[in-house]
């Protein structure tokens, strides 16, 4: 969840290649929202939730729709691994 070296994150994510990659992949920003609200919403701290209640503001309704899609649309979309 946090790249801890500054060099590493500088070499992938302020390469122009690896930005235009990852620009032109549809849905990633909204399925990296969906990864982070999971993750939130499943951690544990010695066996209990961390968070009672976690509170994500979603963009205008037929937006948040078609975000909430996007995992079954990958899902559909991409071959299963072996």
């Amino acid at each position: 969840m946090i790249l801890k070296f500054k060099t590493v994150y500088e070499m992938v994510f302020e390469n122009r290649v690896t930005k235009a990659f990852l620009r032109a992949i549809p849905g990633l920003d909204e399925y990296s929202l969906i990864g982070k609200l999971w993750y939130h919403t499943t951690e544990e701290k010695r066996g209990k939730p961390v968070w009672d209640t976690v509170v994500f503001d979603m963009p205008a309704s037929g937006h948040s729709i078609s975000m909430l899609r996007v995992p079954w649309v990958i899902v559909d979309t991409a071959p299963r691994g072996r």
